[in-house]
């Protein structure tokens, strides 16, 4: 079978400024696997896990200026890390954190500054200046005996009855 995805896509087409694009795809999924500038011979590859989640991504392919953006997904730890390369190829500088809730909204993110320690990552500390005002604010409200025992205040609080 032939012609099940677009292989090659014209933008401006018949103009001075036309720009043609050719894709791969995965047969089985639909992905775009690899998309080629033809105008200027440049390719990017991206490779997929078995949910179709984006794993790898390498930007202009087999040039001096290849870049890679790698992206670890963690059902068990409501957790996503995107590693992309800052001066080198596969050197992963990079370093950002998304941590979801149970409903998979966004409840953290982090960039790390020096991702030379590749623990950090998993470290939930690191990155942050801390929780947000809000956050903070919900468990004083919900929580205020929790309060004293994660961080003692240095000045006496009256009790609340």
């Amino acid at each position: 079978m032939t012609d099940l995805y677009p292989t090659q896509i014209k933008t401006a087409y018949q103009t001075s400024v036309q720009r043609t694009q050719m894709r791969e795809y995965d047969f089985s999924t639909g992905l775009v696997t690899r998309m080629t500038d033809t105008d200027n011979s440049v390719s990017s590859l991206t490779v997929y896990d078995v949910f179709g989640g984006p794993t790898l991504v390498k930007a202009a392919e087999n040039k001096d200026e290849e870049t890679h953006t790698s992206t670890e997904y963690s059902e068990v730890n409501r957790r996503v890390i995107v590693r992309s390369d800052l001066t080198a190829k596969d050197d992963g500088k990079l370093v950002s954190i998304q941590h979801y809730d149970q409903l998979g909204r966004i409840r953290l993110a982090r960039q790390l500054e020096d991702a030379t320690n590749p623990n950090d990552a998993y470290d939930e500390n690191e990155g942050h200046q801390g929780a947000d005002a809000l956050h903070s604010l919900w468990l004083e409200l919900l929580f205020p005996d929790l309060q004293s025992v994660i961080a003692p205040r240095s000045v006496a609080q009256p009790a609340v009855k």
